[in-house]
């Protein structure tokens, strides 16, 4: 008897068999649609709707043990698995199939101080228009100022989009914008079932606080306007004993709005944040490592640029950012997987945009006769 045969179909769900009840290997655990959590419940059949809806609307969830006659996944993909009209889009990719992930401000945006290349912006759209590509946007921005960007700056449209501060992600079709119900799924236990609207009632009595507008929330995204001469480290670490009381496992981020004289104070999940939404995005595509590519400038990039996933870091990077990525790769044993943009390419200075050709045609070298031939859209 094979140790991997066909699954078999009762009450709409799949068991898998294999021989003396033994663990999936990896790449069965991926056939599967694996690469989830650890394993934290168990289930039967009859609690599932359908295996077309496992399949098709869950792929993260690793069927890593199927002892008769029941299926396990991990405890998110049960929540997950019991909620209708799940958007989680599945895809299959070519073997010359490119994820472009970029940062919007000061990477793509020319919205620093350093000059941009002409015509960058031109090149970029010719290269977006390219079958190869697809092209995710990850910002901190929400939905509506990234629309905003795209329309100001004559960004090419995106496949996908990763916004509000690593709390949503979309596909883009078409100009129709639509939420992956499944990435909520996965950050949103972290909050242990409460929505921002419920956050906010624990801080109710904190006056240095005031809630930003309506359009700056979301379902897994608290963010205040502070006061600037509130004493931060008491504020914070009063919150975060009422979150901890509260069960809820979340992530404090501070910044501070310069032109406005304000700070900015986001409260999410604590694994929402960009290289966990990434992975998730890379994951659900089938899209390997090796045909992906992250670009960034700034210090809240740094943990994508220095996990090990091809990365450029635009020249007009600051250098302590630069020196902070540099050192992090070397002792983290994967110096290759960042590129340094340092211009000349095709006459251009490695700024903004063109930092990121750079560095598509570095670890894609392909992709530079795309620029070289005007004519070269589309095969």
């Amino acid at each position: 008897m094979p140790s991997s045969p066909e699954p078999r179909w009762e009450g709409g769900i799949p068991h898998r068999r294999f021989t003396n009840n033994r663990r999936a290997t990896p790449t069965e655990a991926r056939r599967l649609g694996g690469g989830g959590e650890p394993v934290m419940k168990s289930t039967t059949a009859q609690d599932f709707p359908s295996h077309a809806y496992v399949i098709a609307h869950y792929p993260r969830a690793a069927v890593l043990r199927v002892p008769h006659p029941a299926l396990t996944f991990s405890a998110s993909a049960i929540k997950l698995l019991l909620r209708p009209n799940l958007h989680c889009p599945r895809m299959t990719t070519s073997e010359t199939t490119i994820l472009l992930c970029s940062d919007l401000d000061r990477t793509l945006l020319p919205n620093g101080p350093q000059p941009e290349s002409p015509q960058v912006r031109a090149l970029l759209r010719r290269v977006a228009e390219r079958p190869e590509i697809k092209l995710a946007y990850v910002s901190g921005r929400h939905r509506e100022l990234l629309r905003e960007a795209i329309d100001s700056y004559q960004l090419p449209e995106p496949d996908y989009a990763i916004t509000d501060v690593g709390t949503r992600i979309y596909t883009n079709n078409d100009g129709h914008w639509q939420v992956w119900d499944a990435w909520e799924a996965e950050i949103g236990p972290d909050w242990n079932g409460k929505r921002h609207d419920e956050l906010a009632m624990l801080f109710a009595d904190l006056s240095p606080l005031t809630l930003q507008e309506t359009e700056k929330q979301n379902i897994f995204k608290l963010s205040y306007y502070v006061e600037l001469d509130t004493d931060r480290s008491a504020l914070l670490e009063d919150m975060s004993l009422r979150l901890t009381y509260a069960g809820v496992r979340a992530n404090l981020i501070w910044s501070v709005d310069e032109l406005e004289h304000v700070g900015l104070l986001d409260i999410l999940p604590a694994s929402a944040n960009k290289l966990h939404a990434i992975r998730f995005l890379i994951d659900t595509l089938h899209i390997p490592a090796s045909r992906t590519l992250f670009a960034g400038d700034s210090g809240n990039d740094l943990a994508v640029l220095t996990s090990g996933m091809q990365s450029v870091l635009v020249a007009n990077a600051a250098p302590d950012v630069r020196e902070a990525a540099v050192q992090a790769v070397r002792e983290g044993g994967h110096r290759d997987s960042l590129y340094l943009a340092m211009g000349s390419f095709f006459d251009m200075n490695g700024n903004y945009a063109a930092g990121v050709l750079e560095g598509l045609a570095h670890f894609f070298p392909e992709t530079a006769a795309w620029l070289r031939n005007k004519d070269a859209v589309t095969d």
